[in-house]
């Protein structure tokens, strides 16, 4: 277990990051790392409670690729030093856990399989007498907004809000980025499942409230995702937010944007979970 002091404003608070795992599903350990604004007591889920006494809101971080991951460690860090705790599950499909993690049956667009390893950490988390099982909420970008948007579509029930940071939302779309050849007009079983392992599938269940954040010049997932995805839910009446980039790629170029998506992030669930969390500078 290591320990760190916060650096953001609350020096008072301990930060403590911890690799562990828990059962998932199905019938699998998940690999993850939980970060605690103070130590959680070792002995058993009794874990020490935020200073107004009550369970700590969570927050579970879905990871996407590459330099992502690092970048994201300023989130992370952030609502730890500000009285969230924060997860981290290696979902599968990852890397470093052999052929059978990283090459899952049915992830992705074959059937979303991985989702079901954001549900096993919610459900075992809230379950925990220090975390408070309506304030969970979701946040990841890229792929990592994907499986946030599939939260909020299957899950409400469980999770109360998200941070999408441009997701995937419909498989149909997003294939033919990285298999030109696709045509969803071609291909009707295989086109049929990637639609069903899309967010955009499940939005008659979708009731948590949402923060969008995409670059509208977006090659990787296309912007008309976002677009198309909170017109559908504000038809329904779910609560929507948005913050677009314009010229803005999908890895963010300019800094300055990544620290408006975060602070952004932070400034909405503070709202949502009801956290009154001070914005990062």
């Amino acid at each position: 277990m290591d320990t760190e002091r916060g650096r953001e404003g609350r020096d008072d608070v301990a930060i403590v990051g911890m690799a562990c795992s828990f059962p998932g599903a199905p019938d699998r350990t998940l690999p993850t790392a939980v970060w605690y604004p103070t130590a959680p007591d070792a002995s058993g889920p009794d874990a020490a409670l935020a200073s107004d006494g009550r369970p700590f809101p969570l927050v579970i971080f879905a990871h996407a690729l590459g330099s992502y991951n690092a970048q994201s460690m300023f989130l992370t860090r952030h609502l730890a030093n500000h009285g969230y705790v924060v997860l981290s599950v290696n979902y599968r499909s990852g890397i470093g856990y052999g052929r059978d993690f990283r090459e899952a049956l049915k992830y992705g667009a074959a059937g979303a399989s991985e989702y079901q390893d954001v549900v096993a950490a919610g459900k075992y988390m809230r379950a925990r007498a220090d975390v408070d099982p309506k304030r969970v909420a979701l946040w990841g970008g890229s792929y990592g907004g994907y499986l946030t948007a599939m939260g909020l579509a299957h899950n409400s029930d469980l999770f109360a809000a998200g941070v999408d940071i441009h997701g995937v939302h419909d498989w149909n779309s997003e294939i033919p980025n990285f298999v030109p050849a696709y045509d969803s007009l071609h291909y009707a079983t295989e086109s049929a499942t990637a639609y069903r392992a899309s967010p955009l599938a499940a939005i008659a269940g979708w009731r948590s409230p949402v923060l969008f954040v995409h670059g509208d010049d977006d090659r990787n997932v296309p912007f008309a995702e976002t677009i198309t995805l909170a017109y559908e839910l504000r038809k329904r009446g779910v609560p929507v937010e948005e913050l677009i980039f314009p010229d803005e790629i999908h890895d963010f170029l300019l800094w300055r944007n990544w620290l408006s998506a975060y602070r952004a992030a932070d400034e909405f669930l503070g709202r949502r979970l009801s956290t009154g969390a001070v914005s990062a500078r």
